[in-house]
């Protein structure tokens, strides 16, 4: 009898863990997604989701209205790469912008007489004063 109580428990012990194996690689799936999502910007969580329902639109539309939906998910991805695009060059143009502003306001503020001290100058002051101090040492 202890037997087939111990076969008993093992059966139904394989038949839970049976049951459980499907949600818990479900879940795991999940969260890999979530992660996945957390990663990537407001934009791009966005753009995929657009994308994902014009995807289903098309799959519920008849077959004469799915080259529309597909002609507008093509019309939409190249204005999204064009924004891109144009986003980037603006962060370019910008950046040279500042740093002509940098170098000119550098050489105002040194034609009037107002220029910081360069760094290089205090950079060779330290260096000959542990020079100095290694020469001290030897003595």
């Amino acid at each position: 009898m202890a037997a087939r109580k111990a076969s008993a428990r093992k059966s139904t012990a394989r038949k839970k863990s049976a049951r459980k194996a499907p949600g818990r690689k479900g879940a795991r799936k999940k969260k890999a997604a979530r992660r996945r999502r957390r990663s990537t910007s407001f934009a791009d969580r966005t753009r995929d989701a657009v994308q994902e329902n014009l995807r289903d639109l098309e799959k519920q539309l008849p077959k004469n209205m799915r080259k529309i939906v597909r002609d507008v998910r093509k019309n939409l991805t190249d204005l999204q790469k064009q924004i891109e695009k144009a986003r980037k060059e603006r962060e370019a143009r910008w950046d040279r912008l500042e740093k002509q502003v940098r170098k000119d306001t550098t050489n105002l503020l040194k034609a009037i007489g107002l220029a910081p001290a360069k760094k290089k100058a205090r950079r060779k002051k330290a260096a000959k004063k542990k020079s100095a101090r290694k020469k001290a040492a030897r003595k």
